[in-house]
């Protein structure tokens, strides 16, 4: 198998590579404290200097072993990184094509769709004003479909329930307390509270207590095509801006109207570069031959 293969295969090699370099630097290390005693005889000392100069490059083999096997390491990670950034651009870019074509065919229908409405709601406001000018005295005014639709009806009060409760309130002016746990009760219809070191008489005060629906205003919506903005699907630009027109130019829309020219022909220029650098002529004085 190659020295860089798969990423799993090398950090296993590595591994390995990493605890024969410790065993190595271990043998080298005993070696070297024998060294004094190999001094004692020449023989001996050449025999070390032999053994120490193989374990020394056993450990500098090894060592240099890891920073290639790191090395490819390396490698293998960035090539796995470039690999899923390749993949992500090439999923990205088939995403967007296959968007922008969504764009250019359901975009178009759907803006067709929102326009068709949009001129249907004008046009139901239109006539619906056109009736509620003329309409008889006591009738009652006709709702076009947007404000049936978005709008909604004032809802006046209602009543759900409704009790008679006794509650403490100052003795003075019938105020009703807010904390009633702190009133210190004289009899059943007395009591007094005190506040910064001072007496604070009280009376019980019959309440009637309603619970109910508030009331509700009613809401009349904007414009359904005033809010409506749909740009152009196949090309920058607005399409429909109904914030821009009134509700009778809106109601009188031609969905079947043909397009403008969507494809703007390229212009063409002509540039004109010298073929040669500028040398200034030697001009003769004026008046001599």
């Amino acid at each position: 198998m190659g020295l860089f293969g798969r990423k799993t295969e090398i950090e296993k090699r590595l591994a390995a590579t990493r605890n024969e370099l410790t065993t190595a630097q271990a043998k080298l290390a005993a070696i070297d404290a024998n060294e004094t005693e190999a001094l004692l005889n020449g023989a001996t000392y050449s025999a070390w200097r032999a053994e120490r100069g193989d374990a020394a490059t056993e450990v500098d083999r090894l060592t240099h072993l890891i920073a290639v096997l790191e090395a490819g390491d390396e490698a293998a990670r960035q090539h796995d990184v470039d690999e899923a950034f390749r993949k992500r651009v090439d999923a990205a870019r088939k995403n967007n094509a296959v968007i922008a074509e969504r764009m250019r065919t359901e975009g178009a229908k759907l803006a067709t769709a929102l326009k068709a409405l949009a001129r249907d709601v004008a046009a139901s406001q239109v006539e619906t004003d056109a009736i509620n000018r003329v309409r008889p005295d006591g009738t009652p005014a006709l709702q076009d479909a947007n404000n049936l639709a978005r709008g909604r009806a004032a809802i006046p009060r209602e009543n759900i329930s409704e009790k008679t409760i006794d509650l403490w309130c100052r003795a003075t002016d019938g105020g009703l307390l807010g904390d009633q746990d702190a009133i210190v009760p004289v009899d059943s219809r007395t009591g007094h509270l005190f506040v910064n070191n001072m007496r604070v008489d009280c009376v019980r005060r019959e309440f009637r207590s309603v619970q109910y629906h508030p009331e509700i205003w009613s809401e009349i919506p904007e414009n359904f095509h005033s809010t409506l903005r749909l740009p152009n699907f196949d090309r920058q630009g607005v399409d429909f801006d109904g914030q821009r027109m009134v509700e009778e130019h809106v109601a009188a829309l031609n969905l079947d109207a043909p397009k403008a020219e969507t494809k703007s022909r390229r212009p063409v220029q002509t540039e004109l570069i010298p073929l040669e650098a500028w040398a200034p002529p030697v001009l003769k004085p004026v008046g001599s031959l």
